[in-house]
């Protein structure tokens, strides 16, 4: 899960991995729609763990940016952790309490994390294809959160 754009509850991955590409319960659909410049979907991957979480991720385009809304519904104290993965061409600092997100040099875009959160930047890598792995930079959010609860990460592009 940590290698993927998404989040990730008391450490488990969404889907159960027994090893590279060999997975075990799955992840389901709740639910999947869209409106106008907004897409969004649920599953039910960590419905094994107490409290039976279910993830929503609503991904908003506007003038600006992208806005990133997490949902939680379920039961019980977890720990959320969420990850953005960068391009390896581009690199991240934290500023104050939002990321600089840099390309040559030149800054393309901020990142907001919802308030009460722990942040930091760190090396990853990016996998164009298989057996293809790229050293990158990738963001990491953390919090420890009752359920229900929701997260919005706000990513402005900057001129």
């Amino acid at each position: 899960t940590a290698a993927h754009s998404t989040v990730r509850i008391d450490g488990q991955d969404q889907s159960e991995v027994w090893a590279s590409h060999r997975v075990g319960r799955r992840a389901r659909r709740v639910w999947a729609g869209t409106e106008e410049g907004t897409v969004a979907a649920a599953h039910d991957g960590y419905g094994r763990l107490p409290g039976r979480p279910v993830h929503e991720r609503r991904v908003s385009v506007t003038e600006s940016g992208l806005i990133i809304v997490d949902s939680f519904e379920g039961a019980g104290d977890h720990d959320i952790e969420s990850f953005l993965h960068l391009h390896p061409d581009c690199a991240a600092s934290v500023d104050d309490r939002d990321i600089l997100v840099t390309r040559d040099g030149r800054g393309v875009a901020r990142v907001s994390p919802p308030e009460g959160v722990d942040i930091r930047v760190v090396e990853g890598t990016w996998h164009r294809s298989f057996h293809t792995s790229v050293p990158n930079r990738r963001i990491e959010i953390q919090t420890q959160r009752a359920l229900p609860t929701s997260l919005e990460t706000a990513i402005s592009w900057l001129d």
